[in-house]
C-alpha cells in the first residue's frame, strides 16, 4: 500500500478488514494515513518503507491512524532511524523490531531529534544499514527484555545497549566480520547467549571460546549452537576444534562446572576443499560424541545453500 493512495479507495474498506494480519506501506515524504486500518483487529505485524524526498523530512505523525496498540511486529526501512522510536513511544506491544536503511535509494543521516525509549516488551531487535546510523540509535533505546539481537557488526553501541538494559541475550547473530575486542567484549556481557552466529574474524576468538578447565570464568558458558561463515584456509580448521572438542568433551571428560555442551555447529564454507584426514577423524569424533556438525557451502543469504553430509 501506499500513502499516496486517494482517500475514498479508503473509503471503500473502511471497516471491511477483520482478517488482515500483515501490511506494508510504502510512505513519501509527509504522509496521511487513512483511517482504514483502525478497525483491523488482528493487525499484527506492519511493515513500512519510507523514502524521504529532497525538500523535506517524512514526518510520522499521521501515522496514529495505526492502531499501534495492537502491533507486536514491525519493520521499517528508512533514512532516520529516529521515526523507529517516535512510533514505538505508541507502541507498548512489539515484540520484535527490524531496522534496515540502504543509502542507495537516497541520503541517509543520524538525526538530533531522538528520545531515548525504554521499551520493556522488546525481545528480538535485528538492526542493519549505516554504522554511524546504527550506533547513534542504539544510545537511544533502553530493552530489559530482549533476547535476540542481529546486527552487521559487533560495536561499543551494542556494549552500552546490553549494559543500559541489562538483558539476557539468548541469541546473537553478527552478519559481518567483526574486529576482535569489540566482539570479544560483547560476548563477555552476554553469559546466558545460547546461540551464536559470526563470521570467522581472527584465531583468538577460538582461543577466547575455548574451556579451560581450572578456569573459575569462562566465556558464553550456555552455548549451545553455533553458526561460523569461515573464509579461511583448512589448516586453520584446528582452532576450532580445539575449541569444539573443549565444549563436548569427546572422552568423556566433564565440562567444568556452570558449563554446557556445544550441541549444534553449522559450518560456511566460501567454496568447496579437502580437509586432512586427521581433521576428519577429530570431526567425526566430535559428531559420535553427541555434537551435530554440519558443512554448508558459500556465504549467500538464500537459505538453501549446498549442503553437504553431516559427520
Amino acid at each position: 500500500m501506499s500513502s499516496r493512495v486517494p482517500e475514498h479507495t479508503w473509503d471503500t474498506v473502511r471497516g471491511r478488514l477483520p482478517l488482515l494480519q500483515t501490511v506494508r506501506f510504502t510512505v513519501l515524504g509527509h504522509c496521511d494515513l487513512s483511517k482504514a486500518l483502525m478497525t483491523a483487529p488482528r493487525l499484527r505485524c506492519v511493515k513500512l518503507l519510507i523514502i524521504p524526498t529532497p525538500s523535506q523530512l517524512p514526518s510520522l505523525v499521521r501515522l496514529g491512524n495505526i492502531p499501534w496498540f495492537q502491533i507486536t511486529h514491525l519493520a521499517i526501512d528508512t533514512h532516520d532511524y529516529s521515526a523507529a522510536n517516535r512510533i514505538l513511544a505508541h507502541a507498548p506491544r512489539i515484540e520484535c523490531l527490524r531496522l534496515t536503511s540502504d543509502a542507495s535509494r537516497g541520503w541517509t543521516r543520524a538525526s538530533s531529534a531522538y528520545t531515548h525509549i525504554v521499551h520493556r516488551v522488546m525481545s528480538s531487535l535485528h538492526i542493519t544499514g549505516d554504522d554511524v546510523m546504527v550506533g547513534h540509535y542504539l544510545n537511544y533505546v533502553t530493552l530489559p527484555a530482549l533476547c535476540h539481537l542481529t546486527m552487521r557488526i559487533a560495536s561499543s553501541g551494542a556494549c552500552s545497549l546490553v549494559t543500559r538494559s541489562q538483558c539476557n541475550l539468548h541469541s546473537l547473530h553478527i552478519l559481518d566480520p567483526p574486529g576482535v575486542q569489540p566482539l570479544l567484549l560483547l560476548l563477555e556481557l552476554c553469559p546466558a547467549l545460547r546461540e551464536l552466529s559470526v563470521v570467522y574474524t581472527n584465531h583468538s576468538v577460538f582461543g577466547a571460546l575455548k574451556l579451560c578447565r581450572g578456569r573459575s570464568n569462562h566465556l558464553l558458558p550456555n552455548l549451545r549452537a553455533l553458526d561460523l561463515k569461515l573464509p579461511w584456509t583448512s589448516p586453520s580448521i584446528g582452532d576450532f576444534i580445539a575449541m569444539a572438542e573443549s565444549r563436548c568433551a569427546p572422552e568423556a571428560l566433564p565440562l567444568p562446572p556452570g558449563c554446557v555442551r556445544l550441541e549444534h555447529v553449522n559450518l560456511h564454507f566460501a567454496k568447496p576443499h579437502a580437509l586432512p584426514d586427521d581433521t576428519v577423524y577429530r570431526l567425526r569424533r566430535l559428531g559420535a560424541s553427541g555434537m551435530r556438525v554440519t558443512f554448508l557451502v558459500g556465504f549467500d543469504k538464500d537459505p538453501a545453500h549446498e549442503q553437504l553430509q553431516p559427520l
